[in-house]
């Protein structure tokens, strides 16, 4: 939760005591805890809607605990309203308030800074304060990130994209199996470079590096890779092909945005090459379907998630993090 409250913090910097605890309410207590039925639901939304101006935020927001905030003004502009009235009913079930769950509530606040707000504070759900609201215009509904299609994890990292002037090189991290790759080719106007590229071949795999936190990439040749990296021009660079185990030559054009693909994408070797980083969140249930049925399920049990684990474990990634999807 720390990492989601830095994100918030480090977004919506002009957030007081009040918006930090309506985020953990809604992270905690979901959606509609004071909302009894559909058609109460939908006359909330069509009222609201009348007063949602456009505006250059995001699709959606994470707030932790696999729960989004999806921007009204963005989602009507290309999606259906009834999918996310339908998305935010069925979230409701997926909530409860109750003594353990209050409990967390409780003990997350201690995570939040306090300027007062929390000294008479009953525990109840709030509104946003008067700055936030002036500030950040906040018409949204809370879903469960469940109920994002995959369509809407595409619009996010391409409607942040093409936002982006100018040159850039981007990571995009993210744990395996949270679709990174499947997003990434689905863009368009972007440069990808696949970081499994740079698999560790056997012969680099010694007992000391592999102890090194992202060791088991080949972050040497990744290096050289990025060092290649001109706007406007034609790059080739040394992959290591792990299907049949030999390096070879991969020749790719540059355009102004160049996404890097994978896990270890933004490792610290290579940081001060990169101008943005971007995380794709996997709830561990989802991870673990999508890993059952790939190939070697067992080695990502046993060897590589334990490695990605240390890895994510060794910085804030998502509290850093430029963008969420």
């Amino acid at each position: 939760m720390n990492s989601i409250i830095k994100y918030h913090h480090n977004h919506f910097p002009l957030s007081k005591t009040k918006d930090f605890v309506k985020l953990l309410y809604q992270n905690i207590f979901g959606p509609g805890h004071f909302i009894k039925d559909y058609q109460t639901i939908k006359n909330y939304l069509d009222k609201e809607i009348e007063n949602v101006k456009t505006n250059n935020k995001n699709l959606y927001e994470h707030i932790g605990n696999n729960t989004v905030r999806v921007n009204l003004s963005n989602y009507l502009e290309k999606f259906e309203k009834d999918y996310l009235l339908d998305s935010f009913y069925q979230s409701m079930s997926k909530y409860s308030k109750n003594d353990l769950s209050l409990s967390t509530f409780k003990d997350n606040l201690a995570l939040i800074p306090n300027d007062g707000f929390l000294d008479n504070y009953d525990f109840q759900d709030v509104h946003h304060s008067l700055l936030y609201k002036e500030q950040y215009n906040p018409h949204y509904r809370v879903i469960s990130a469940d109920f994002l299609t995959l369509d809407m994890k595409v619009y996010q990292l391409q409607n942040y994209l093409n936002k982006i002037t100018g040159f850039e090189i981007i990571a995009l991290e993210g744990s395996c199996a949270s679709g990174k790759t499947t997003i990434a080719n689905m863009l368009h106007d972007v440069t990808i470079i696949d970081v499994d590229d740079f698999f560790l071949s056997s012969s680099k795999k010694t007992e000391a590096r592999l102890n090194e936190v992202g060791g088991n990439i080949d972050y040497e040749l990744y290096e050289e890779c990025l060092k290649k990296i001109k706007p406007n021009t034609t790059i080739t660079y040394t992959v290591f092909d792990c299907s049949c185990g030999k390096y070879k030559e991969k020749t790719i054009e540059i355009k102004d945005k160049v996404l890097l693909v994978g896990v270890y994408s933004y490792h610290e070797r290579v940081r001060k090459y990169i101008n943005r980083l971007l995380f794709l969140m996997v709830d561990e249930k989802t991870q673990l379907e999508r890993l059952s049925k790939r190939d070697l399920f067992e080695r990502f049990i046993k060897e590589w998630l334990p490695m990605e684990k240390r890895y994510y474990a060794s910085f804030d990634f998502i509290g850093h993090a430029d963008l969420l999807i």
